[in-house]
C-alpha cells in the first residue's frame, strides 16, 4: 500500500462538532463509502472538540457500516503527530487560531 498522507482544510462558519460532521457527511456523500474508505483508510487528529462526534465521521450513516477509524494523539506528545504540528504551524502562520480552520 503506497503511503500518502494530505492534509484538508475548510473555513467553518461556526466551531463546532456539528460542522465538522457535517463537512466529512457532504465528502461522504460526494466520494460514496468506497471513494471514502479509499481516500481516508484513518485519520489521524489531535483530540480536538471538532472532533468529539467522532462515530458520526467514521461510520456510513445510512448503514452504519465503518468507514474509517480516527486516531486521537494524546495531548503534548508532538512526536506521536509531527505532520499534525507541521501543518498546524504553517496554518497559524498564515490563518489566527480560532478564525474557524479545521486541520
Amino acid at each position: 500500500m503506497p503511503e500518502l498522507r494530505f492534509t484538508i482544510t475548510k473555513r467553518l462558519k461556526l466551531h463546532d462538532a456539528k460542522s465538522v460532521s457535517a463537512f466529512f457527511a457532504n465528502l461522504k456523500a460526494a466520494l460514496g463509502p468506497e471513494g471514502f474508505k479509499k481516500v481516508f483508510p484513518l485519520m489521524l487528529t489531535d483530540n480536538e472538540p471538532y472532533f468529539s462526534a467522532y462515530g458520526e465521521l467514521e461510520a456510513w450513516s445510512p448503514t452504519g457500516e465503518l468507514l474509517t477509524t480516527i486516531f486521537f494523539c494524546h495531548p503534548y506528545c508532538s512526536n506521536e503527530k509531527a505532520s499534525v504540528e507541521a501543518t498546524n504551524g504553517q496554518l497559524r502562520f498564515r490563518v489566527a487560531k480560532g478564525e474557524g480552520v479545521v486541520a
